[in-house]
């Protein structure tokens, strides 16, 4: 899944927890400033040091001539691509950021070493609300689902729908203890995906509707999610030694960059 949802510049704020681990050595080693982050950065599937041609492909073109403006400019887009694609974990769901800043640059050999900054944010809905609505009938065309064969992760659901129908009155029931998840799922999806198809609307904020039968009454009900949570911005470093050549990174800030990884190769240079 490509999360480029909502590319915008976002301030420094509490730290977003996301699964997995990621140093200068590759993924899933032991922490350095990054802490945790999300996926594999894919640093380990480069080629051996001095493998050119090689490439990302995060299609970010490289200056034509590498001086200290043109190489700050291209690390700053670069980072926020790979950033984007390799460390934001898939369970965010709404991207604010990333937004990539150079704090510190030092020309090196022929090249420049140039370390990074970025920051994100993130969105998403956790906890599931159902609103069941007794009806008098159901609309033509509509195949309702089975009150007493609802999945166990709709026992809610099937809850709110059977007091509806006893009751005769409208009914809203909240189940707290749905979480997103890492494959990028809201906490109402799992729910809408276990009960099929809806019968009506499918977005956050209408909720997803269906039709219940029970042996007393049909119920209209609609499933949406409970909350919004917003997190603030996670900030994560980054280095590059960049040349007329190649390209490399490390994470963090304690690897020297002309030892990185090879990303991006410019031009292969002459044997």
């Amino acid at each position: 899944m490509n999360r480029r949802q909502l590319l915008q510049s976002v301030g420094v704020g509490l730290g977003l927890v996301l699964a997995g681990c990621v140093t200068a050595d590759g993924p899933n080693d032991a922490e350095d400033e990054n802490g945790t982050a999300g996926k594999d950065t894919g640093d380990a599937v480069s080629p051996s040091p001095g493998g050119c041609p090689t490439s990302h492909d995060l299609g970010v073109s490289p200056p034509d001539e590498i001086t200290r403006a043109t190489a700050e400019g291209f690390v700053e887009r670069y980072e926020e691509a790979y950033v984007d694609e390799f460390v934001i974990s898939d369970s965010t769901t709404t991207i604010t950021g990333p937004s990539t800043t150079v704090t510190d640059r030092t020309e090196v050999e022929s090249g420049f070493a140039i370390e990074t900054s970025t920051v994100w944010g993130s969105s998403y809905y956790e906890g599931v609300t159902v609103l069941a609505e007794p009806v008098a009938s159901i609309p033509d065309g509509i195949d309702p689902l089975e009150r007493d064969s609802m999945p166990e992760i709709a026992d809610f659901v099937a809850e709110a729908a059977r007091k509806a129908a006893v009751e005769e009155r409208d009914v809203t029931l909240t189940e707290d203890t749905i979480r997103p998840n890492s494959l990028g799922k809201n906490a109402h999806e799992h729910v809408t995906e276990a009960l099929s198809t809806p019968h009506e609307n499918s977005d956050h904020e209408a909720g997803a509707v269906y039709y219940v039968a029970g042996e007393d009454r049909t119920v209209r009900v609609t499933v949406f999610p409970a909350s919004k949570v917003t997190d603030d911005a996670r900030e994560y470093f980054g280095q590059y030694y960049i040349d007329d050549v190649v390209l490399k990174r490390t994470e963090g800030r304690r690897s020297d960059p002309r030892d990185g990884h090879l990303i991006e190769c410019f031009s292969t240079p002459s044997n």
